[in-house]
């Protein structure tokens, strides 16, 4: 019998992706390849997030894990910042709560609401992060434009100076 308000603790779901990331993985596959609205550029992009979030999943060592579950998802969201869009990181979400949800009904495993529950409070991290990380890549990018432009700026007062000068002799005031 299970609790409403059980709790999942990072250890716990780390170790549950390890032991069932075989039939994860399947489901997954069959999930992002039945779905015909998904271009093909999305789904490679898509498949590349999952394989890398259960890989980093399935890598972790249990006895070193840190139940604080933010480092290890900053850290995967950072390396995968290259390919990542908000279309893509919606499909990951999407393909990887079917996945789960479809394996744990067919187990009819004793845990689910737990596990979905954590899962849910995983997608909320990610895309606040996520979130996060693209406010600051959109200023950095801002901020490289404005300075470009800046410079732009710059050397076009360089150009109209150097247009207005005749010589060596206007030198001294070029510099």
């Amino acid at each position: 019998m299970t609790h409403s308000n059980e709790e999942v603790t990072f250890q716990e779901f780390v170790l549950f992706i390890k032991i069932y990331s075989k039939q994860l993985e399947e489901n997954i596959n069959i999930y992002l390849h039945l779905e015909p609205s998904i271009s093909e550029s999305d789904r490679k992009r898509t498949m590349m997030l999952l394989d890398s979030f259960i890989l980093l999943l399935t890598h972790i060592d249990i006895e070193d894990i840190n139940e604080e579950y933010g480092g290890y998802l900053d850290t995967w969201l950072q390396s995968q910042f290259s390919i990542i869009d908000m279309r893509c990181f919606n499909l990951f979400q999407l393909i990887l709560e079917k996945s789960l949800i479809t394996f744990m009904i067919q187990q009819k495993h004793s845990r689910m609401n737990a596990i979905v529950m954590f899962l849910l409070s995983m997608f909320t991290y990610l895309v606040q992060s996520y979130n996060k990380y693209e406010e600051g890549h959109k200023k950095k990018s801002e901020s490289h434009e404005s300075l470009e432009l800046k410079n732009l700026l710059l050397l076009d007062q360089l150009n109209k100076l150097l247009i207005r000068c005749s010589g060596y002799q206007d030198l001294a005031s070029i510099l």
